[in-house]
């Protein structure tokens, strides 16, 4: 009895820590600030995985806090589909990384 209680105590303490080590490495790909240059321009982005019902709209206010009332959606949608040159549509495929353009200040 003492046997099966170990093993079951064991079998849950690598569970617990294959989660755990999953959601760290998920966060810090989706939390890397890189720095690209697109047409001698540098810009900063950060790599996010869509998730259903995402948009490019949607990705990039969630990046930049949703303040973007100031910046032209042109300029937006350009530089998204600059800085992840394979993309062929305005669609987005879901559980795939994008590169989201950084608008607001990397200063805390």
């Amino acid at each position: 009895m003492a046997l099966k209680k170990s093993i079951a105590l064991i079998g849950t303490i690598l569970l617990l820590l294959s989660i755990y080590h999953d959601l760290q490495k998920d966060k810090m790909v989706r939390d890397e600030i890189l720095s690209v240059t697109v047409n001698d321009e540098t810009m900063f982005v950060v790599k996010k995985r869509v998730k259903p019902g995402d948009t490019m709209l949607s990705l990039v206010e969630e990046v930049n806090g949703g303040k973007l009332h100031q910046f032209d959606i042109d300029k937006i949608m350009n530089d998204f589909k600059n800085v992840n040159p394979n993309l062929k549509s305005n669609a987005l495929t879901v559980n795939e990384y994008y590169y989201v353009p950084l608008y607001k200040s990397l200063s805390k």
